[in-house]
């Protein structure tokens, strides 16, 4: 199945597959909207074909349960909205070795599986929110833009206290936010690399 924009207005959906993959192209864009939900079932596996910029913007609910296959060039996904988007799944390197990295504009996005992003950088900028329990691989920086952007590790959307782990270095800029849940445990921001402030 190949796909330039899949839009949801309303209601709650659960895409599944049994043997078809869901191709974004070039270019493409998913939407959801504030009464809407979408869940991408494990089964329907889901690649982003061709290199360049996906916007989506969610402003209700999205997740991805399972593997989400990484371009045939280097692309990005740009997160808009209000809403929330969850990366349950391992979101890695395409058919030529190509990956895709995110930027976090609106809205909360959580890296719960393993995100090989190569060479990438992830970006978080005012307004938006990254969390997860999972691992950003060999990311060049998970960069807080700052001036309201935050870095939350754990699943704020399960309320569930965990680490967010980054093979790489880890940047914060003036105004940038880390919010951490403590308790019996704490959140943990994990990095490999250097840790800068600027």
């Amino acid at each position: 199945i190949y796909t330039d924009s899949i839009h949801f207005d309303e209601g709650s959906y659960t895409m599944v597959g049994n043997s078809p993959t869901l191709n974004w192209n070039l270019g493409s864009s998913l939407t959801v909207d504030s009464d809407a939900s979408v869940l991408f079932d494990s089964s329907l596996p889901v690649h982003l074909i061709n290199g360049g910029t996906r916007n989506w913007t969610i402003n209700g609910d999205a997740r991805f349960e399972g593997t989400v296959w990484g371009a045939w060039a280097h692309s990005v996904i740009k997160k808009y909205g209000s809403g929330t988007l969850v990366f349950d799944g391992d979101v890695v390197k395409g058919y030529n070795y190509y990956a895709a990295r995110l930027e976090v504009h609106a809205g909360t996005a959580i890296v719960n599986g393993n995100w090989d992003a190569a060479d990438g950088r992830f970006d978080v900028y005012y307004g938006g929110t990254l969390g997860g329990t999972g691992t950003i691989i060999a990311a060049t920086y998970l960069y807080n833009q700052g001036w309201g952007g935050t870095i939350a590790p754990g699943d704020i959307t399960g309320d569930r206290i965990g680490t967010l782990n980054v093979s790489g270095n880890v940047g914060f800029n003036g105004g940038s936010i880390v919010n951490f849940e403590v308790g019996t445990t704490a959140d943990k921001l994990a990095a490999t690399g250097a840790f800068n402030v600027w």
